[in-house]
């Protein structure tokens, strides 16, 4: 609350300011958007590079991690970080700017899933959260456990709100969100093809 406070101060700071600095804002502003595009740029080539190192893949498909007595865990720290940069560019494609660490996985149709991260967003604050699709299937080495593939399927985001507003995928694969837990709160999702 002290930092929203401290923000719509700001705000109106500056629109009561003289129109120069308006323009000064309005140059800073076109700065932050070319620092967000070259953080992209770099974030790609950061990830494509590290994914030429991870090509372990049956049927075109990258193997993620394994589900083994219902707990996921990545298949080495090279994937954990493939799956860290993934997040990270699809949330910035979406104007977050945002790191996920955490990870979780929904099983929601079969042999199929969600990778579900959590994060904030360090400009706006927001509370975001992101899944992507997933594939699996029963390793042919270790029937006790699933192989975990990033799926062909959609991401899919929802933010603001704190509690609820989880990412989802009905039986026919439409995302959806949880509904937000907090009274007068909303939750707005959007999603993407992969």
């Amino acid at each position: 609350m002290k930092v929203f406070l401290q923000i719509l101060l700001c705000v109106l700071f500056i629109s009561c300011s003289e129109s120069d600095n308006n323009i000064e804002t309005i140059q800073k502003t076109n700065e932050s958007i070319f620092s967000f595009k070259s953080e992209l740029e770099k974030l790609e080539k950061g990830l494509n590079d590290l994914i030429k190192t991870e090509t372990t893949a049956k049927n075109g498909k990258m193997i993620v991690g394994y589900v083994n007595n219902g707990v996921f865990t990545f298949r080495n720290n090279g994937m954990r970080r493939v799956t860290e940069l993934t997040f990270k560019r699809n949330l910035l494609k979406e104007g977050y700017l945002t790191d996920c660490t955490t990870f979780d996985i929904v099983s929601d149709r079969e042999d199929k899933g969600l990778l579900r991260s959590k994060g904030e967003c360090s400009i706006s604050f927001e509370h975001v959260y992101h899944a992507i699709d997933l594939d699996t299937e029963i390793d042919v080495n270790d029937s006790n456990r699933l192989m975990v593939y990033f799926g062909l399927g959609s991401s899919v985001t929802c933010n603001g709100c704190r509690r609820g507003c989880n990412p989802r995928k009905d039986s026919n694969g439409d995302g959806y969100c949880t509904e937000c837990k907090i009274a007068n709160s909303s939750c707005s999702k959007s999603e993407t093809l992969n």
